[in-house]
Protein backbone atom coordinates (compact mmCIF):
# COMPACT_ATOMS: atom_id res chain seq x y z
CA UNK A 1 0.00 0.00 0.00
CA UNK A 2 1.87 3.49 -0.88
CA UNK A 3 2.28 5.97 1.06
CA UNK A 4 -1.13 8.35 1.23
CA UNK A 5 0.01 11.48 3.39
CA UNK A 6 2.90 12.56 5.98
CA UNK A 7 3.30 14.44 8.36
CA UNK A 8 1.17 15.49 11.54
CA UNK A 9 1.20 19.25 11.52
CA UNK A 10 -0.78 20.21 8.64
CA UNK A 11 -2.04 23.90 8.50
CA UNK A 12 -5.93 24.05 7.94
CA UNK A 13 -7.42 27.42 6.80
CA UNK A 14 -4.90 29.20 9.46
CA UNK A 15 -4.21 26.59 12.24
CA UNK A 16 -3.09 22.93 12.39
CA UNK A 17 -4.21 19.61 12.62
CA UNK A 18 -3.96 17.39 15.67
CA UNK A 19 -1.92 14.34 15.28
CA UNK A 20 -5.05 12.77 15.87
CA UNK A 21 -6.99 14.58 13.19
CA UNK A 22 -4.16 13.67 10.97
CA UNK A 23 -4.10 9.89 11.63
CA UNK A 24 -7.69 9.87 11.04
CA UNK A 25 -7.38 11.71 7.32
CA UNK A 26 -4.58 8.90 6.77
CA UNK A 27 -6.74 5.98 8.00
CA UNK A 28 -9.84 7.65 5.95
CA UNK A 29 -7.91 7.98 2.52
CA UNK A 30 -6.19 4.06 3.50
CA UNK A 31 -9.34 2.86 3.20
CA UNK A 32 -10.78 4.90 0.35
CA UNK A 33 -7.91 3.02 -1.52
CA UNK A 34 -8.49 0.01 -0.29
CA UNK A 35 -12.32 0.07 -1.45
CA UNK A 36 -11.18 1.42 -4.67
CA UNK A 37 -8.66 -1.33 -5.63
CA UNK A 38 -10.95 -3.91 -4.19
CA UNK A 39 -13.64 -2.25 -6.63
CA UNK A 40 -11.32 -2.20 -9.85
CA UNK A 41 -10.21 -5.94 -8.83
CA UNK A 42 -14.00 -7.06 -8.91
CA UNK A 43 -14.33 -5.32 -12.43
CA UNK A 44 -11.69 -6.73 -13.92
CA UNK A 45 -12.69 -9.78 -12.50
CA UNK A 46 -15.87 -9.42 -14.49
CA UNK A 47 -13.86 -8.64 -17.26
CA UNK A 48 -12.37 -11.85 -17.17
CA UNK A 49 -15.22 -13.76 -16.79
CA UNK A 50 -17.23 -12.11 -19.55
CA UNK A 51 -13.97 -12.32 -21.94
CA UNK A 52 -13.21 -15.71 -21.12
CA UNK A 53 -16.61 -16.86 -22.19
CA UNK A 54 -16.88 -15.09 -25.15
CA UNK A 55 -13.45 -16.66 -26.18
CA UNK A 56 -14.66 -20.41 -24.84
CA UNK A 57 -17.78 -20.21 -26.82
CA UNK A 58 -16.11 -18.77 -30.12
CA UNK A 59 -13.34 -20.96 -29.80
CA UNK A 60 -15.83 -23.82 -29.28
CA UNK A 61 -17.59 -22.69 -32.80
CA UNK A 62 -14.53 -22.98 -34.68
CA UNK A 63 -12.50 -25.84 -33.40
CA UNK A 64 -15.60 -27.96 -32.02
CA UNK A 65 -15.39 -31.86 -31.86
CA UNK A 66 -18.68 -32.72 -33.79
CA UNK A 67 -19.95 -29.14 -34.82
CA UNK A 68 -16.87 -26.56 -34.77
CA UNK A 69 -15.87 -25.73 -38.26
CA UNK A 70 -12.57 -27.69 -38.41
CA UNK A 71 -14.94 -30.57 -37.92
CA UNK A 72 -17.28 -29.51 -40.16
CA UNK A 73 -13.87 -28.80 -42.34
CA UNK A 74 -12.54 -32.55 -41.83
CA UNK A 75 -16.50 -34.38 -42.39
CA UNK A 76 -16.44 -32.29 -45.80
CA UNK A 77 -13.31 -33.84 -46.51
CA UNK A 78 -14.50 -37.32 -45.75
CA UNK A 79 -17.37 -36.82 -47.73
CA UNK A 80 -15.25 -35.66 -50.68
CA UNK A 81 -12.70 -38.47 -50.26
CA UNK A 82 -15.90 -40.93 -50.17
CA UNK A 83 -17.58 -39.34 -52.76
CA UNK A 84 -14.55 -39.72 -55.15
CA UNK A 85 -13.85 -43.11 -54.31
CA UNK A 86 -17.30 -44.30 -55.14
CA UNK A 87 -16.73 -42.78 -58.70
CA UNK A 88 -13.39 -43.87 -58.89
CA UNK A 89 -14.62 -47.48 -58.04
CA UNK A 90 -17.43 -47.59 -60.40
CA UNK A 91 -15.42 -46.23 -63.00
CA UNK A 92 -13.12 -48.90 -62.63
CA UNK A 93 -15.84 -51.63 -62.65
CA UNK A 94 -17.16 -49.89 -65.71
CA UNK A 95 -13.94 -50.22 -67.47
CA UNK A 96 -13.60 -53.36 -66.54
CA UNK A 97 -16.80 -54.64 -67.90
CA UNK A 98 -15.66 -52.99 -71.38
CA UNK A 99 -12.55 -54.86 -71.01
CA UNK A 100 -14.22 -58.16 -70.32
CA UNK A 101 -16.90 -57.58 -73.59
CA UNK A 102 -13.20 -57.14 -75.48
CA UNK A 103 -12.22 -60.12 -74.35
CA UNK A 104 -15.15 -62.12 -74.98
CA UNK A 105 -15.41 -60.47 -78.75
CA UNK A 106 -11.75 -61.71 -79.47
CA UNK A 107 -12.61 -65.08 -78.14
CA UNK A 108 -15.70 -65.64 -80.18
CA UNK A 109 -14.52 -63.73 -83.44
CA UNK A 110 -11.33 -66.29 -82.86
CA UNK A 111 -13.47 -69.20 -82.45
CA UNK A 112 -15.71 -68.23 -85.41
CA UNK A 113 -12.75 -68.27 -88.01
CA UNK A 114 -11.43 -71.26 -86.54
CA UNK A 115 -14.74 -72.28 -87.20
CA UNK A 116 -15.24 -71.18 -90.76
CA UNK A 117 -11.83 -72.63 -91.49
CA UNK A 118 -12.44 -75.96 -90.67
CA UNK A 119 -15.78 -75.93 -92.34
CA UNK A 120 -14.16 -74.53 -95.47
CA UNK A 121 -11.58 -77.23 -95.75
CA UNK A 122 -14.19 -80.11 -94.91
CA UNK A 123 -16.06 -78.57 -97.83
CA UNK A 124 -12.99 -78.65 -100.07
CA UNK A 125 -11.98 -82.53 -99.36
CA UNK A 126 -15.78 -83.32 -99.96
CA UNK A 127 -15.28 -81.65 -103.28
CA UNK A 128 -11.78 -82.86 -103.73
CA UNK A 129 -13.41 -86.83 -103.28
CA UNK A 130 -16.11 -85.96 -106.18
CA UNK A 131 -13.29 -84.64 -108.59
CA UNK A 132 -10.47 -87.39 -107.73
CA UNK A 133 -8.04 -84.62 -106.21
CA UNK A 134 -8.23 -85.66 -102.67
CA UNK A 135 -4.84 -87.20 -103.06
CA UNK A 136 -3.31 -85.51 -104.67
CA UNK A 137 -0.52 -82.18 -104.36
CA UNK A 138 -2.90 -79.76 -105.46
CA UNK A 139 -5.59 -80.90 -103.32
CA UNK A 140 -3.68 -80.77 -100.31
CA UNK A 141 -1.84 -77.49 -101.32
CA UNK A 142 -5.46 -76.30 -101.38
CA UNK A 143 -6.78 -77.94 -98.10
CA UNK A 144 -3.10 -76.23 -97.02
CA UNK A 145 -3.96 -72.66 -98.29
CA UNK A 146 -7.52 -72.34 -96.45
CA UNK A 147 -5.90 -73.48 -93.50
CA UNK A 148 -3.28 -70.59 -94.44
CA UNK A 149 -5.95 -68.36 -94.73
CA UNK A 150 -7.81 -69.14 -91.55
CA UNK A 151 -3.94 -68.39 -89.39
CA UNK A 152 -3.90 -64.66 -91.31
CA UNK A 153 -7.73 -63.57 -90.26
CA UNK A 154 -6.47 -64.76 -86.68
CA UNK A 155 -3.50 -62.42 -86.68
CA UNK A 156 -5.49 -59.84 -87.61
CA UNK A 157 -7.84 -60.69 -85.28
CA UNK A 158 -5.08 -60.56 -82.48
CA UNK A 159 -3.47 -57.37 -83.93
CA UNK A 160 -6.59 -55.35 -83.96
CA UNK A 161 -7.19 -56.81 -80.66
CA UNK A 162 -3.98 -55.88 -78.71
CA UNK A 163 -4.49 -52.28 -80.11
CA UNK A 164 -7.44 -51.95 -78.98
CA UNK A 165 -6.70 -53.42 -76.08
CA UNK A 166 -3.94 -50.62 -75.19
CA UNK A 167 -6.81 -48.09 -76.03
CA UNK A 168 -8.94 -49.27 -73.17
CA UNK A 169 -6.24 -49.64 -70.90
CA UNK A 170 -5.30 -45.92 -71.26
CA UNK A 171 -8.56 -44.56 -71.47
CA UNK A 172 -8.90 -45.81 -68.19
CA UNK A 173 -5.60 -44.68 -67.18
CA UNK A 174 -6.60 -41.46 -68.05
CA UNK A 175 -9.94 -41.23 -66.64
CA UNK A 176 -9.02 -42.58 -63.75
CA UNK A 177 -6.49 -39.75 -63.35
CA UNK A 178 -9.24 -37.20 -64.31
CA UNK A 179 -11.06 -38.43 -61.09
CA UNK A 180 -8.61 -38.01 -58.85
CA UNK A 181 -7.26 -34.89 -60.39
CA UNK A 182 -10.69 -34.03 -59.58
CA UNK A 183 -10.22 -35.02 -56.10
CA UNK A 184 -7.32 -33.29 -55.64
CA UNK A 185 -8.62 -29.89 -56.85
CA UNK A 186 -11.97 -30.33 -54.45
CA UNK A 187 -9.51 -31.05 -51.21
CA UNK A 188 -7.44 -27.91 -52.78
CA UNK A 189 -10.06 -25.30 -52.62
CA UNK A 190 -11.65 -26.74 -49.66
CA UNK A 191 -8.45 -26.25 -47.80
CA UNK A 192 -8.14 -22.66 -48.83
CA UNK A 193 -10.92 -21.95 -47.61
CA UNK A 194 -10.47 -23.51 -44.44
CA UNK A 195 -7.25 -21.66 -44.60
CA UNK A 196 -8.83 -18.03 -45.08
CA UNK A 197 -11.64 -19.33 -42.34
CA UNK A 198 -8.89 -20.23 -39.83
CA UNK A 199 -7.10 -16.63 -40.30
CA UNK A 200 -10.42 -14.94 -40.04
CA UNK A 201 -10.76 -16.92 -36.56
CA UNK A 202 -6.90 -16.06 -35.35
CA UNK A 203 -7.76 -12.24 -36.59
CA UNK A 204 -11.40 -11.93 -34.59
CA UNK A 205 -9.94 -14.09 -31.60
CA UNK A 206 -7.03 -11.36 -31.64
CA UNK A 207 -9.59 -8.45 -31.71
CA UNK A 208 -11.46 -9.97 -29.13
CA UNK A 209 -8.10 -10.05 -27.31
CA UNK A 210 -7.35 -6.40 -28.02
CA UNK A 211 -10.80 -5.43 -27.10
CA UNK A 212 -10.54 -7.37 -23.93
CA UNK A 213 -6.64 -5.70 -23.03
CA UNK A 214 -8.63 -1.98 -24.24
CA UNK A 215 -11.15 -2.81 -21.57
CA UNK A 216 -8.95 -3.15 -18.77
CA UNK A 217 -6.92 0.10 -20.26
CA UNK A 218 -10.57 1.84 -19.65
CA UNK A 219 -10.90 0.66 -16.14
CA UNK A 220 -7.69 1.67 -15.02
CA UNK A 221 -7.56 5.13 -16.60
CA UNK A 222 -10.79 5.83 -14.38
CA UNK A 223 -10.26 9.02 -12.79
CA UNK A 224 -9.22 7.78 -8.72
CA UNK A 225 -8.86 11.70 -7.63
CA UNK A 226 -13.22 11.33 -8.63
CA UNK A 227 -13.56 8.31 -6.54
CA UNK A 228 -11.45 9.69 -3.94
CA UNK A 229 -13.42 12.65 -3.96
CA UNK A 230 -16.44 10.66 -3.36
CA UNK A 231 -15.52 8.73 -0.49
CA UNK A 232 -14.39 12.12 1.20
CA UNK A 233 -17.53 13.61 0.53
CA UNK A 234 -19.22 10.12 2.47
CA UNK A 235 -17.00 10.65 5.12
CA UNK A 236 -18.10 14.01 5.68
CA UNK A 237 -13.95 14.77 6.09
CA UNK A 238 -14.25 18.27 7.49
CA UNK A 239 -11.23 19.48 5.13
CA UNK A 240 -12.64 20.64 1.78
CA UNK A 241 -11.73 19.67 -1.60
CA UNK A 242 -9.42 22.22 -2.38
CA UNK A 243 -6.56 21.76 0.05
CA UNK A 244 -7.09 17.76 -0.64
CA UNK A 245 -7.87 17.79 -4.26
CA UNK A 246 -3.48 17.29 -4.70
CA UNK A 247 -3.26 14.55 -2.10
CA UNK A 248 -6.34 12.43 -3.40
CA UNK A 249 -5.08 12.91 -6.70
CA UNK A 250 -1.28 12.00 -5.99
CA UNK A 251 -2.69 8.61 -3.61
CA UNK A 252 -4.96 7.78 -6.47
CA UNK A 253 -2.06 7.95 -9.22
CA UNK A 254 0.17 5.36 -6.67
CA UNK A 255 -2.55 3.40 -6.64
CA UNK A 256 -3.39 2.79 -10.54
CA UNK A 257 0.78 2.57 -10.52
CA UNK A 258 1.38 0.15 -7.76
CA UNK A 259 -1.68 -1.39 -7.00
CA UNK A 260 -2.88 -2.35 -10.82
CA UNK A 261 0.49 -3.43 -11.79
Amino acid sequence: MPVFLAGAGMMIGGGFMSEKGNRDQQRLIAEAGQWYMDYMSDLAGDVDERYEGLIAQYSDLMMGDESGYTASYNKLTGDLDSMYDTMLTDYTAAREDVRSAYDVGRVNTLASIEQNTLDAQRRAMASQAFTGMGNTTFGGAQIAGIGTQGALQRGVVEEQYATGMANILGQTATGRAGIQGQQVAGRQALGAQYQTGMANYANTLQGIQQHQTGMYAGLISQPAQTVYEGMMTSAQIPTGGAFWAPQIAAAGSSLMGGGMG
